[in-house]
């Protein structure tokens, strides 16, 4: 998918098994955010994120977002 002047969020999952990945946040083509997954998850002190749906609910309402593209990466 073409990212150019795009605005989405984008997550690449490395392994589906585990929360190893990417969040990319893009508005207008422009990265804003970059958020390893693992790491955020792991540091969170916010009750109310488990798992990195929330993490994607979280920058949709920030950046008013609605469009989400999964890159699932097949680890096996």
């Amino acid at each position: 998918m073409e990212l150019k002047k795009k605005t989405v969020i984008e997550y690449n999952n490395k392994n589906s098994q585990w929360n190893k990945g990417y969040v990319n946040v893009y508005v207008k083509g422009v990265l804003q955010e970059l958020i390893g997954v693992d790491d955020f998850l792991e540091n969170n002190t916010d009750e109310d994120v488990y798992c990195v749906d929330d993490i994607i609910d979280q920058m949709k309402v920030k950046y008013s977002i609605s469009k989400v593209v999964r890159n699932e990466l097949n680890w096996k």
